[in-house]
């Protein structure tokens, strides 16, 4: 019995030191991921050490930085200015020139084809008129030609009739040539008038078509 009581003694003696020596050291060690704990337990006769390792949650503190991006727009405005081609247009007007000034050569040619006709014609008609100024002489003579003539009252003197007829036909030819030059002469001076307005006709379209031109290349 005394053993018994001797090891309920000592057992309950190891308890009471075991509540009143116990004594708890902690150590905490901070680190970034993990926290150690030393839980140091002394009792009579025998001292445990645990050791009691506690995984720190890993709390990552994601820095965010706000990343703005500046998107610069540069809009650009283009202006645009649409340029009409024109060169077809200056060449047709630069063509119709040269067609107006051809016309002009021709009409121009043709103006001094009639006063050379004219010239021709004056000639021609100036000796016509000194027909006409020697028929008249001639009719004035053959007025003055005197004829006997035998009749019922004998023998009387009179103007040579036929001479006279054949003066005066003479005459009117010669006459009816200075109208046919005078005609030519009349019909080359309306053919240059024509052909004048023609001229006029074509430099004034010209001019016009010049403006256009000019017109045209200030665009």
């Amino acid at each position: 019995m005394s053993k018994i009581k001797l090891i309920l003694i000592a057992l309950m003696t190891t308890l009471a030191l075991s509540s009143c020596n116990s004594k708890t050291t902690s150590s905490i060690s901070d680190s970034n991921f993990t926290t150690t704990t030393t839980i140091i337990t002394t009792t009579t006769p025998t001292t445990t050490s645990h050791t009691l390792t506690t995984t720190k949650p890993s709390t990552t503190t994601t820095t965010s930085k706000s990343s703005t991006t500046t998107t610069t727009t540069t809009t650009t405005t283009t202006t645009t200015t649409t340029t009409h081609d024109y060169s077809s247009e200056i060449s047709a007007l630069e063509q119709e020139n040269n067609r107006l000034q051809g016309e002009i050569s021709t009409y121009q040619n043709e103006i001094n084809n009639e006063q050379s006709d004219i010239s021709i014609y004056e000639i021609y008609k100036s000796d016509a008129e000194d027909d006409v100024e020697e028929a008249k002489i001639q009719l004035e003579n053959a007025n003055k030609k005197m004829v006997k003539v035998y009749g019922d009252g004998g023998w009387t003197t009179e103007v040579d009739s036929e001479a006279v007829s054949k003066a005066q036909s003479h005459l009117d030819d010669c006459q009816r040539v200075v109208d046919v030059y005078n005609e030519l002469i009349s019909e080359s001076q309306s053919n240059i008038d024509y052909y004048n307005t023609c001229i006029s006709n074509n430099q004034s379209s010209i001019e016009n078509n010049n403006s256009l031109i000019n017109d045209y290349r200030s665009r």
